[in-house]
């Protein structure tokens, strides 16, 4: 627990810097961890594109991570601190692995309130002479995991993309040009959220059938506002008697839903082509989306319960 001196230094240091961090401003690590602050230049060679993205550009991309002497759960204004996990931010270029700076995937979670910043986070971790680096350690697929051996100033090893399934992964090495504690802008605090006046609102419904049954289908999906940015994910429709999910609420505009997955026997099973539908919402009224879809066409991603992509024998459990 960081005591009440440690908390009213730290939050006396935030207040005077803003959200840029120059030193340390809390808790102290434990003196192993310490040995991985300072500037390193990592290099990663690409061994495996794995299986869901395009052929990459190039096998070699580096760059830059620097290592705060800040505990990661420090950064984030949690009292439970692992001495072990140090803040720091990267600046590398993952495009010419996958086409962008964060791997694309089936689907992915992110912890906390973030911004674009968020690309850049990492979580150094040190246990005896095993050091290792996480990628954007709040996103739960898109980043990147390495993990080595520490020597001196040196660390060499393996890397691995956090995919839902097979990931690309390959061989890293890093060396540190300079040991002195460096400053990383911190994540920024959540915004307070919004007042909003459901009346002003529209209301949405979604469901989905199957053409050649006429059974509804369960499935899950996200909500879209055009044109890429989206607003909800993780919500459902029913396979019940009128097919129905719960109800949403949106501004009243222009928005798409995508359905991304549907559940076949105990499991979700990913689309390998999502299916979009544009809608609008208007103020105080209740707008239905409805998909008409050929079950035994539909493609699954290939997944770990579902390796060759095969379609799914029924609809739910």
């Amino acid at each position: 627990m960081l005591s009440s001196r440690t908390v009213a230094t730290f939050r006396a240091c935030l207040a005077a810097m803003g959200w840029a961090l120059a030193i340390s401003c809390a808790e102290s690590p434990s003196p192993s961890v310490a040995k991985l602050s300072g500037t390193w230049n990592v290099e990663l060679h690409l061994d495996s594109a794995g299986t869901m993205f395009r052929s990459p550009v190039a096998r070699d991309v580096r760059g830059t991570v620097r290592i705060s002497n800040v505990p990661f759960a420090t950064a984030f204004g949690d009292s439970a601190v692992v001495p072990s996990e140090l803040f720091g931010r990267s600046s590398i270029d993952f495009t010419p692995f996958f086409g962008g700076r964060i791997a694309r995937d089936v689907s992915t979670t992110i912890f906390g309130y973030a911004d674009s910043s968020i690309a850049s986070e990492v979580r150094a971790t040190l246990s005896g002479d095993t050091v290792s680096f996480r990628m954007i350690p709040r996103m739960s697929h898109g980043g990147v995991y390495l993990q080595g051996v520490l020597r001196k100033d040196a660390v060499s090893g393996r890397w691995s993309q956090s995919a839902y399934c097979c990931g690309a992964f390959g061989r890293f090495s890093m060396r540190r040009s300079d040991r002195r504690a460096v400053g990383v802008p911190l994540p920024p605090p959540a915004p307070p959220p919004p007042h909003v006046d459901s009346s002003q609102l529209g209301r949405f419904r979604v469901r989905v059938r199957d053409a050649q049954t006429g059974r509804f289908v369960a499935f899950n999906y996200v909500l879209f506002t055009p044109p890429e940015s989206w607003l909800h994910a993780n919500m459902q429709t029913a396979a019940t008697n009128d097919g129905w999910g719960p109800t949403g609420y949106a501004r009243p505009g222009k928005y798409a839903i995508e359905l991304e997955s549907f559940q076949c026997g105990t499991d979700d099973w990913f689309l390998e082509k999502r299916l979009r539908q544009p809608f609008a919402t208007r103020r105080g009224e209740l707008t239905d989306v409805e998909f008409s879809v050929r079950w035994s066409a539909l493609k699954a991603a290939k997944a770990y319960y579902n390796p060759t992509g095969g379609r799914c024998p029924h609809p739910g459990p």
